[in-house]
């Protein structure tokens, strides 16, 4: 049999969990019993197995109850009585004393998120047990002790930041209860479970320009270069002329060490000794130029159509695509939408007229302190300080958005720009 000493030490606060891990063990080896009767068998043959098995139980006890309890509760006439030393324990840590509830609470009030979601709710489980142990109801002010709306707000109070945007949309749920709580920080718990199992995910070239048009037949094909590889049977330039063909790593990497964009109106998107070169990742690809994306691969905010663009300025960038190939974008400026209850929003873009559609990068909003909130199993919205940027919905693993486009004028000074 294992000798208790993995079970946890007794303390001022951790009694219902400690309660749970004794009466299992002392029931997993068939000593249960001892805690909660100690009348001695009737049979004298049984009476030496009694005494023997007694005496392990309060072992146990003695091992796990601490030095403050065992001198607080062992007394000489208890010192070979595990029901007595139980009960005494017992009466004392679930005592529904003034006292006693008032120490429970303020430990209670303690509560703090540490490292992770998983070890707060666990954290919040023994506390409300604790609350129970002593008597203590959570409900409505009538028949409880403690208002449970006022005992929800403060364990969303204990939350970090990076809640913020669920905190909002919690505090404004009435009757705000601790069921409400318990069950969107599990949801949350298991979602990031589920992410974290995925060991490996396929990666492929996703962004592409427009496919070109099929030539009609009969129509003579001339030599052309393919996506990565310049054809020497070419005319009309040479190989270090050839855009089709893949740019070398390591100019890539020069690119990408020139200094980056600021978020002022007239700073340009980098600048190196070779003149405006920038090499921007974007990994999603779009059909429609009516189609908008967000995307988690794209450095900057992507519209095809000059249309949209307000104080623009004529700027030669290339982007990196996913597969290692190149479009250029010609200039710069900013998109005015409007968030979801109407506010002006500034997007600072690149122009890239051979992009097939328009990509939100995901992480310039999350750098801006936009937060996603899902709102169905599919669909989730990009908030911003209480405000709906954006709505945005999964089809076919990619994230679609709805875009709202301000109408043409000088916009708010108070616009928010991302």
């Amino acid at each position: 049999m294992s000798d208790g000493k993995n079970l946890p030490v007794l303390t001022a606060t951790n009694f219902s969990a400690w309660k749970i891990k004794v009466q299992g063990y002392c029931m997993q080896h068939g000593l249960y019993r001892f805690l909660t009767n100690p009348t001695a068998p009737s049979d004298p043959a049984k009476i030496e197995d009694w005494k023997e098995n007694r005496i392990r139980v309060t072992g146990i006890l003695y091992q796990c109850i601490g030095e403050t309890n065992h001198q607080r509760f062992v007394k000489t006439e208890n010192a070979e009585d595990p029901h007595a030393i139980w009960e005494a324990l017992t009466g004392y840590y679930e005592s529904n004393s003034v006292q006693n509830q008032s120490l429970v609470y303020q430990d209670f009030l303690a509560l703090s998120y540490k490292s992770s979601l998983a070890t707060f709710l666990d954290d919040l489980d023994a506390r409300l047990s604790s609350l129970s142990a002593v008597g203590l109801i959570v409900g409505t002010p009538e028949k409880a002790d403690i208002k449970e709306s006022l005992l929800a707000e403060h364990i969303l109070s204990k939350l970090p930041s990076e809640f913020a945007a669920a905190k909002e949309i919690l505090y404004q749920k009435r009757p705000l209860t601790v069921a409400i709580i318990r069950e969107f920080l599990d949801t949350k718990r298991r979602d990031a479970s589920a992410t974290s199992s995925n060991i490996t995910v396929k990666q492929e070239s996703a962004l592409k320009a427009k496919s070109s048009s099929t030539k009609p037949s009969g129509e003579k094909n001339y030599p052309q270069c393919a996506p990565g590889w310049h054809n020497p049977a070419t005319t009309g330039h040479t190989e270090e002329e050839c855009r089709m063909k893949r740019k070398p790593k390591s100019k890539a990497k020069a690119a990408t060490l020139s200094q980056p964009d600021s978020d002022s109106d007239t700073s340009s998107i980098s600048t190196g000794a070779s003149g405006f070169v920038c090499i921007r990742k974007a990994l999603s690809a779009v059909v429609s130029k009516d189609t908008c994306f967000l995307d988690s691969g794209a450095s900057h905010h992507m519209f095809s159509d000059k249309s949209k663009f307000h104080q623009y300025k004529s700027r030669s960038t290339l982007i990196e695509l996913a597969d290692g190939n190149t479009l250029e974008s010609v200039g710069e400026g900013f998109v005015h939408l409007a968030s979801k209850n109407g506010a002006p929003i500034k997007l600072k873009a690149l122009h890239v007229p051979d992009l097939a559609g328009t990509l939100i990068s995901f992480g310039r909003l999350f750098a801006k302190g936009c937060n996603v909130v899902r709102t169905g199993d599919f669909t989730f919205d990009m908030v911003n300080n209480g405000s709906i940027l954006l709505s945005a919905e999964v089809v076919g693993g990619t994230c679609n958005v709805e875009l709202a486009e301000v109408p043409q004028g000088p916009l708010d000074t108070q616009a928010k720009r991302l």
